[in-house]
C-alpha cells in the first residue's frame, strides 16, 4: 500500500497521518546517519591499512 504524499492520498481524519509521517522520516534520518557512520568506519579502516603498507 503506497501512499503519494501530494495532499491527495492522505485521509485527513486520520489523527496518527502526521505522527507516522515524522516517525517514518526519524527512521530514514537514522538509517542515513548510521550508513554514513558505517561508510566513514570503513573508510577509515582502509586509509588506516594503506599507511600501515606504504
Amino acid at each position: 500500500m503506497e501512499h503519494k504524499l501530494n495532499g491527495h492520498g492522505i485521509p485527513t481524519h486520520h489523527p496518527q497521518t502526521l505522527r507516522e509521517k515524522i516517525d517514518a522520516t526519524v527512521a530514514q534520518g537514522f538509517e542515513a546517519v548510521c550508513l554514513a557512520i558505517t561508510i566513514e568506519t570503513k573508510l577509515k579502516q582502509e586509509e588506516r591499512c594503506a599507511s600501515i603498507f606504504r
